[in-house]
Formats: C-alpha cells, structure tokens, sequence
C-alpha cells in the first residue's frame, strides 16, 4: 500500500475523529521494523534486456559481479556482494529479461550516494555481447504488503495455437494487462503482485495423455492480485467482472483454485476461448497494421518504490496510443520495487534496423529525468510517431503513481518468429534455501548442472521461461521456475511406457540429480527441492508467486 504523507498534527485529528485501521497500524509498524534493520533503506537493482539465449542466467550467475564503476566483483564459493536475491527472469518471443535485487550493500558509484526519493535515481548502463544491462538504486515502499494466502489469480487465454505475433496480439495483449491493471486498482483497491505474458496455459486432462500436455508457453496472460482485506463478496465481484469481460470478447479464462489445502497450480475452467471472436477484440486499427508481421520489438522497464495502481496509470497511457502494442510483459514486485517490464511492437521496420533505432531510442531518452517525458520520447520512436491524444488527468494520474520512476529503454531486440513453432515441454522446479548466505547461486546453478548431465540441453544450460525467487523472511529464499525442454528431446530420453509417462520419469530423475549435484557441492540448508511437469505438483511448501 502507499500512504500520503501527513503532519503530526494531522495524524493526531484523524486519530481523534477516525479510528485507525489496523492494517494501516500492521503495515506503518513494519515500516518501523525494517527502517531498524536497513537504516540507509534503499535496494541496487540490475535490469538486463536482451536477445534471449539458453543459460544467460546460468552465465551471469557464474561470471564475476558488474558493478556501476565499471569494475567486478569476483564470485567464488563464498562471495562478499553475492550474487541476486529477489529474481526475476522471463523469456518470450525470443526477448529475455533478468531483475536481481541487492539490499544493504551498494555497488560501485551508487555506494555513497543514497537519495531522498524526491526524484529518479541516475542509472548507468553497460553494453553486452546479448543486451543492455542497467544498475542504479532506488528507495523501496516498506509499507507494500504481500501476502502470498491472499490472492487473487487467474490466467486469461488469448490463443491456444503457436503462430506467429502480429501487431493486432500485441493490441489484445495491451488491453488485457490494461483490463487486469484497472480490476486491481479501482475495483480490488489491491497491488498487482505479478502478471505475466505468454503463460503456459493449464492441461485441460487429468488424465496426462501425451497430446495432452500443455506446450510451456502459450499466447495467455496470468495475473495475481493482493487482496489486503479479502471477503467472499469481493472475491466473487472480481471473478465476475473478469468472467464478463472474458465472455463479451471471446477469450477464454481459468481462475486458481483458493480451497485450502491446495496450492499454486491447481486452476478452474471458467470459459473456453472463442478465437474467432477474440479476434475482433482490437483497435481501430486493427485494419491498417493489425495483420501485420513484426520483426522488432523494444524491451522498456520503469523501476520504483512498489504502489498500488503504478501498473494502471502506465496502461492507461499507452491506451492513449491507437498503435501501441505489448508483445510480452513482466510486472512484479521484487524487495518492495515495483519492475514493470513492457516488451513494445516495433512498428514498419525491419531487423535491419535494430541498430539504428537502439541508438535513436537512446539519444531520444538521455539525460531525460521525467517519467512522462522518457516515455513520450520512446513511443515517438517506436510508434513512428504516433501521437497520444491528450488527457490532463491522465498525465496527473501517470506522475502521481510512477513520476519517481526510472525509464530503462532498449535495445531493439530481433522476434523470434518461429520459435512458437517448435514444441516444448514446461518443467517446472521450486526450492527453499534458509541460510544468512542465501541468494540464486547454488540452487540455480546446481540444477543447471543435473540438467547437463542427464543429456536434456546438448551440454547447454537448459532454456528458462520463467523464474521468481522472493526473501520470506527469517533468512529464507523461496524460488519457483519453470524450464522449457524440447519435446522430441524428452521423447528420445524418456519414452514412455505402459505405465508411465515418459516426462514423469524425467522429473524425478531430474529431481534426484539435482539433489545429489547440491549434495556434492555442499550447499547446507537447500531443502525442498522438487521437479514436476505440473505446476500443482510441486511441493507443500512452495509459495504462490
């Protein structure tokens, strides 16, 4: 949540008149709490877009630590900076993007300039054979709350087949995340925790025939609300308004199971998507570039304190643009930040020109320190100059929720356009490492390894979709992930046979050569470690994330 600020005096009189909340008390104590435990309060984050590639993380992780002076830190087996806490890594159309925080130990130049939040901190990027990566530090929102037994999720399906992404997806897509970001914000009055586009999309069989498994990534977006003061009534409004608006334009929905017991993972068939009809559920103009083929896209990220409707306000002016499509997003909230990550059509030009507009995009964006100037300038660029239409309030509302956001922007990235094409298999793995050494290093790493050797990546790093590892407390790091492993691969090692399936038995031998790699690099307090092909499947103890 955010809190305006207020006098002492005006904190007194509401206190007379107006009971205070107690979430409201619950959330400024553990504002109180932490500002004990990080007395400088602020979290190094590092932002990386780039041409996506099997085992990027898996090479960061084990290369020496950038650092904002342009020198490293060496990693060994036990390393000073360490390598990231709060993770997040996604991949889609052939665009990765990698988020790690740090906190309480400032890299490089940042180390003694903390600031008083009053405006973006200066980012410094560095060039890379695969992208850009971008360091800075920001001031996090100790009073965001995240509570992982009260959420609200759900996965909308915009297409079910693998294609090719034309500009009329990244319409559908924009206006989906848009429709989500609004529910959240002024219907739930709750934070956006994660939402994520492409998805894998549910198995429609309990049965797991072989046709029937889900392929790791589909045309989807799946979405998780907070809800801070939860109700049947609220829960069922929300499940409402999304089932209405599903129906009205033909996309299909699934809603997480919330009995308990049950974890993650386990969804409702609410709607079957009507593709014909989702179809139609575009723009204006759709007729004049809808049908178009993209070959670029251009990664953006805005970075800053965590707040609910932050996600909202930038949707809502991105709709002012009739041509801005989102082919991909990533949002979440990692260490109180909030990273909203847009991977924006690139309209009319070609992979030529990937060079060229990296570096327009660049001199358009340099030295710009407001949040609603960085991104007009980029949509200038990207859209071909396509115009928002104007809207006072909107650009009220923008710098309210994001005006203290960093705008990181670039490079242009080539699609992969036939990657989706190409079948595979999501494998999805989850761990706990409670330890005050605790970061993404051994686990990760260590399950690269077991990938190795049992042949399933020709000796590569194995390719991730999708990765969150989060801090809950107490020294302990929760992660869930998912792997995506070329189908004829997986048949080839493990056919199957009349009692089994064959990606079963990869699992738990995955499983078993996971722990025995964590074992022999002994890593103590690595603990529930599990492999599945069904994101249910994994362990009791495995947070939503």
């Amino acid at each position: 949540m955010y809190f305006p600020e207020a006098t002492m005096s005006e904190s007194k009189q509401a206190g007379a008149h107006d009971p205070t909340p107690a979430l409201a008390l619950a959330d400024l104590a553990r504002a109180g709490y932490l500002s004990m435990r990080q007395p400088f309060m602020q979290v190094d984050f590092e932002v990386h877009h780039l041409k996506d590639r099997p085992g990027y993380l898996d090479d960061l992780l084990r290369a020496p630590t950038l650092r904002g002076d342009g020198g490293s830190q060496s990693r060994g087996k036990h390393r000073d900076v360490g390598t990231f806490m709060e993770t997040l890594s996604t991949s889609s159309f052939g665009v990765g993007l990698v988020v790690g925080t740090r906190t309480g130990k400032a890299l490089g130049e940042f180390e003694s300039k903390p600031h008083d939040g009053s405006s973006p901190v200066k980012v410094v990027s560095q060039s890379t054979p695969d992208g850009l990566v971008f360091l800075g530090t920001a001031k996090p929102n100790l009073t965001f709350l995240y509570e992982a037994s009260r959420v609200f999720e759900g996965i909308i399906v915009l297409d079910d087949q693998p294609k090719r992404v034309f500009v009329r997806d990244g319409l559908l897509i924009r206006k989906v995340v848009a429709f989500i970001a609004q529910l959240a914000a002024e219907t739930a009055h709750a934070p956006i925790l994660s939402l994520q586009s492409p998805v894998q999309i549910p198995s429609a069989s309990w049965e797991g025939e072989p046709g029937r498994l889900p392929r790791s990534s589909s045309l989807a977006v799946r979405f998780a609300i907070a809800l801070q003061q939860p109700s049947t009534q609220l829960r069922l409004r929300l499940g409402h308004l999304v089932e209405r608006y599903c129906e009205e334009n033909g996309l299909g929905l699934w809603l997480s199971d919330t009995r308990p017991g049950y974890r993650s993972g386990n969804w409702f068939l609410i709607k079957g998507l009507d593709r014909a009809k989702a179809a139609k559920h575009a723009d204006p103009t759709f007729d004049r570039v809808g049908g178009h083929g993209l070959e670029l896209c251009m990664p953006m990220t805005l970075v800053g304190p965590a707040r609910v409707g932050s996600t909202d306000a930038v949707l809502k002016y991105l709709s002012r643009f009739s041509s801005a499509s989102v082919l991909g997003c990533s949002i979440s909230s990692l260490d109180d930040l909030a990273f909203i990550h847009l991977q924006l059509a690139v309209l009319g030009e070609p992979a030529s020109a990937r060079e060229r507009l990296s570096q327009r995009v660049a001199d358009a964006t340099s030295g710009e320190d407001n949040t609603l100037g960085a991104l007009e300038r980029t949509l200038d660029v990207v859209l071909q100059g396509d115009r928002p239409y104007a809207d006072n309030e909107g650009d009220a509302l923008l710098l309210n929720r994001v005006g203290d956001y960093q705008v990181l922007v670039g490079p242009a990235v080539d699609l992969d356009v036939a990657g989706g094409k190409v079948r595979k298999l999501g494998i999805w793995v989850s761990w706990r490492w409670q330890s005050a050494n605790a970061d993404l290093f051994a686990p990760l790493t260590t399950l690269n390894d077991a990938v190795r050797a049992l042949g399933l990546s020709n000796g590569e790093a194995p390719n991730i979709e999708y990765l969150v590892c989060r801090h809950v407390g107490d020294s302990v790091l929760r992660a869930k992930g998912k792997l995506a492993l070329m189908s004829d691969q997986v048949d080839a090692l493990f056919p199957n046979t009349a009692y089994e399936l064959g990606v079963s038995r990869l699992c738990v031998s995955l499983e078993d050569a996971w722990r025995a790699a964590i074992e022999d690099a002994d890593v103590p307090g690595v603990s529930d470690v599990t492999v599945s092909w069904r994101e249910y499947w994994l362990g009791h103890w495995t947070a939503p994330a």
